[in-house]
């Protein structure tokens, strides 16, 4: 079941990759409208979400998903829509789209998560 969730989630998030690329890339894209990056980061789904956990405990029922997402947010980075966050068991990655100034804080906080701290 989570197989068939990761790879909906997955497919959905790659297709408005793919159109929020291509907005984000128009140079008559709204002027209040932040740029936005994609990028895939290659992880060991269980050894990063057990990272994760350790560094920001799960509220109870919430997916690791969301942690993730509210470990951007309690980190300065904003997830609000159209950014987006996947983990794609199956590829052994996460995909993040976040506001391009945010980049090197995304980078930053996967170190973080990677190392366990």
């Amino acid at each position: 079941m989570k197989t068939i969730i990761a790879i909906i989630v997955g497919l959905g998030l790659m297709l408005t990759g793919v159109t929020g690329c291509k907005k984000q890339n128009d140079s008559q894209s709204s002027p209040g409208e932040p740029k936005l990056f994609s990028q895939s980061f290659k992880v060991e789904p269980r050894a990063f979400t057990s990272n994760l956990r350790k560094i920001a405990p799960p509220k109870p029922g919430e997916p690791d998903r969301a942690l993730l997402i509210r470990f951007f947010s309690e980190n300065g980075v904003s997830m609000e829509t159209p950014a987006d966050v996947i983990i794609d068991e199956i590829g052994k990655r996460v995909l993040v789209r976040a506001p391009e100034t945010q980049k090197e804080k995304v980078q930053a906080l996967f170190d973080r998560i990677e190392k366990g701290q």
